[in-house]
């Protein structure tokens, strides 16, 4: 949508812009009306997941998924986590709680996981003295739940936790494993454990001195989230409430309905440049750290949509996921985005023929911020432009500096550390409930050990609801 040229193959044109020695992005340019229109597509399209929300005189509940609805029930609720926040299942303990109490029934669990992996419901595994199955692994996982433990609990958790020493609470009282073993029995499994973790690893020299593998997925940015979202992981910045807070003050000025005393001048223009003309003189920014504040807003496109395509380009945001990253911009105030979408759909409510506005607006003031409160905090704590190349480049470089996102903790631990938790954590607890011996878990060979862990992992606790829902 916009190059280097003078005009793109979507009908960019430059217009006035910042003066060449203060310019700290690319050349701001005009769009083309096909390319406007093609904005205001995928505008249309980045909002369909945000609920409208109706005056808040006329309407009494407001369903956060209401966009998602032609999409199958778990796709939504999934979607709407990721991008909205939330759960749209009671949490696993509570209906684990209910299973205790003889409210689900073990023929009611079984018929539901009867749906969950088809391709592994027969699976088994054979040892010396039993066989395994995989339906069992599963029932036990749900009913139970086994969780990697964070590595800066496990030395608490072997010491004063006591887990090698006592049962988990929840462990069945009929269970051979708390009937017949005691503290040295889960000492020992413990131990067996640790053993079999080092042959399940080692077997795949994950144990090796090789040099670490260069920064993962966290080294970029993540699916569905915004430069703003991705300082808060990396390093607790917080520019989205920052920019939420100027969302919320302009909105609430100008959609006021005759019920402020002072009412916002302006808003005839629209509040893309209600917004423009009267920000030039708000002290606001200067206090966020924004430099040449009110020069930067003046010099802003007159239009909306080339607002828009010049943060996202300032951003660094590949054109092929700006639907997507306009959808979370929506998604981190989606109650005044939901009403916005609603005032910009009913072109002939009173307020709106008035004073007009609509998602399109709404994005091009909220990315201003964002462009400039992002580039504000990087070159305040790293040195660099707010943009995903450079920080991109900065994760790789530098990730000692940012621990909130290349650690779990502020613990360094080996490989070793890290699978023990992990995978040995998993086993330990797992053993217990399946009524694994100690000699059953020296008996495993490395793949069957692999295979074990595997089938949890095809299973996480976050693909639990659906289960406990049907």
């Amino acid at each position: 949508m916009f190059s280097d040229a003078n005009e793109s193959e979507f009908g960019v044109t430059d217009f006035a812009g910042r003066d060449n020695a203060d310019q700290s992005g690319p050349m701001i340019r005009s769009l083309s009306p096909e390319a406007r229109q093609q904005l205001q597509e995928q505008v249309k399209d980045a909002v369909q997941s945000i609920a409208q929300s109706w005056p808040m005189r006329a309407f009494a509940y407001r369903n956060p998924l209401r966009g998602m609805e032609y999409l199958p029930f778990e796709t939504a609720i999934r979607r709407g986590r990721h991008l909205l926040g939330g759960n749209g299942y009671i949490p696993n303990e509570d209906y684990r709680e209910l299973y205790r109490e003889g409210r689900i029934t073990d023929y009611a669990v079984q018929l539901a996981l009867a749906h969950v992996g088809p391709d592994i419901a027969t699976q088994t595994i054979t040892t010396a003295n039993r066989t395994i199955a995989a339906a069992d692994v599963l029932q036990s996982h749900l009913l139970f739940g086994f969780d990697s433990l964070d590595p800066a609990l496990l030395a608490w958790q072997l010491g004063a936790g006591g887990a090698t020493r006592q049962f988990r609470a929840d462990l069945p009282a009929d269970s051979s494993t708390r009937q017949y073993g005691g503290a040295s029995l889960l000492t020992e499994l413990w131990d067996r454990t640790l053993a079999a973790i080092d042959r399940a690893y080692v077997s795949t020299d994950s144990f090796s001195n090789k040099p670490a593998d260069p920064p993962g997925p966290e080294a970029d940015l993540p699916e569905g989230r915004t430069m703003s979202d991705w300082l808060h992981m990396l390093a607790g910045a917080r520019v989205v409430d920052q920019i939420n807070d100027q969302m919320i003050t302009w909105n609430a000025a100008f959609v006021d309905e005759e019920m402020a005393g002072w009412e916002m001048p302006g808003r005839e223009k629209g509040f893309y440049r209600a917004w423009n003309d009267l920000a030039q003189r708000d002290f606001s920014g200067r206090l966020l750290g924004i430099r040449h504040f009110g020069r930067t807003i003046r010099d802003m496109p007159a239009e909306p949509e080339d607002a828009i395509a010049h943060s996202l380009t300032r951003l660094g945001i590949p054109e092929s996921r700006w639907t997507e990253y306009l959808s979370r911009q929506l998604a981190l105030l989606p109650g005044w985005a939901g009403f916005i979408r609603w005032l910009g759909e009913n072109p002939e409510y009173h307020s709106q023929r008035k004073h007009p506005t609509d998602p399109v607006q709404y994005l091009a003031v909220r990315l201003f911020y964002e462009v400039e409160l992002v580039g504000a905090f990087c070159r305040r704590e790293w040195g660099i432009e707010g943009t995903l190349p450079a920080v991109r480049s900065h994760c790789r470089t530098q990730s000692e500096q940012l621990p909130a996102a290349m650690h779990s903790d502020d613990h360094p631990t080996d490989d070793r550390t890290r699978a023990i938790c992990a995978d040995g954590w998993r086993l330990f607890h797992l053993a217990q409930f399946i009524e694994l011996t100690p000699q059953d878990i020296d008996g495993l060979a490395a793949s069957d050990i692999r295979t074990l862990l595997g089938w949890l992992n095809l299973f996480p606790q976050d693909n639990h609801g659906p289960v406990w829902l049907e």
